[in-house]
């Protein structure tokens, strides 16, 4: 995202080969004073509607767990937290983190790929 000439966010889609192929995984980073103002809400639709065209059954996204506010942004796009991921981010300063694993189905697993 670029705001004022500046970049202030970034997202990105991953997409898989194999038994992964129907799955998505979205990453997205923002700075700090655009948070909180739909810029990110905007960016995830974004790469959603992507993954639609692209006829994905899943797109994934690992959020470390303390971000409430992160996670109820995912949620309130349709985002359902699957399961908790204990200890599976580090930090820079070697501290870990556990991991909401959430999920938006795109298709029914039933439909043909």
């Amino acid at each position: 995202a670029v705001i004022n000439e500046r970049i202030v966010g970034s997202a990105t889609l991953h997409f898989f080969k194999g038994p992964g192929r129907h799955r998505s995984e979205l990453r997205i980073y923002l700075a700090k004073e655009v948070r909180r103002r739909g810029v990110g809400s905007r960016m995830i639709q974004a790469l959603i509607d992507i993954s639609k065209r692209r006829n994905i059954y899943m797109v994934e996204a690992q959020i470390i767990n303390e971000q409430a506010t992160v996670i109820r942004a995912f949620q309130n796009l349709g985002f359902v937290r699957k399961c908790i991921l204990d200890n599976y981010f580090i930090l820079p300063d070697g501290e870990l983190r556990d991991v909401a694993h959430l999920i938006l189905r795109l298709r029914d697993s039933t439909e043909e790929f």
